[in-house]
């Protein structure tokens, strides 16, 4: 398992990790957009803002 600081990853890094057969999950990652974008290459993620993924109940 590899952990590592978010500002240094990009696609291509992302997909070789990947394919070398390594959970990736990065460190700190507060961006929704980016962790929608990155969700097939993370085995996990470690954020300071949790409220920013929470799933949304149906009423």
């Amino acid at each position: 398992r590899i952990s590592m600081n978010q500002r240094w990853l990009w696609g291509g890094y992302l997909r070789a990790v990947k394919k070398s057969g390594y959970r990736l999950t990065p460190y700190t990652l507060n961006n929704p957009r980016k962790v929608r974008r990155w969700r097939p290459y993370l085995y996990g993620i470690i954020t300071d803002r949790p409220d920013l993924f929470e799933r949304k109940k149906r009423a």
